[in-house]
């Protein structure tokens, strides 16, 4: 689902594979369907810095590929330390 308007926020808390999430929130981004977002990022059991630079880099990827720029913010809250909340803000 995506909504008729641009919003100013996407707010994404689900639970599926980081990539995944990386990837449709980068391209709200991109296509200018959100000016901001704040989501979390499950981490697997393994290897989890791994992930959130492999995350960063399809983010990053997306926002080049369209042109866009954006401020990414990564942040392991001390509440709940198998995922990591992203603060996505576009310039």
């Amino acid at each position: 689902w995506r909504p008729r308007r641009p919003v100013d926020w996407l707010l994404c808390d689900m639970a599926a594979q980081p990539a995944r999430i990386a990837v449709l929130v980068a391209d709200w981004l991109a296509r200018g369907q959100a000016r901001h977002a704040l989501f979390n990022l499950k981490l697997p059991m393994k290897k989890r810095l791994e992930e959130v630079d492999r995350c960063r880099g399809l983010i990053e990827q997306r926002l080049h590929a369209a042109g866009q720029r954006a401020i990414l913010r990564i942040k392991q809250l001390y509440h709940d330390r198998e995922e990591v909340t992203v603060c996505m803000l576009r310039d």
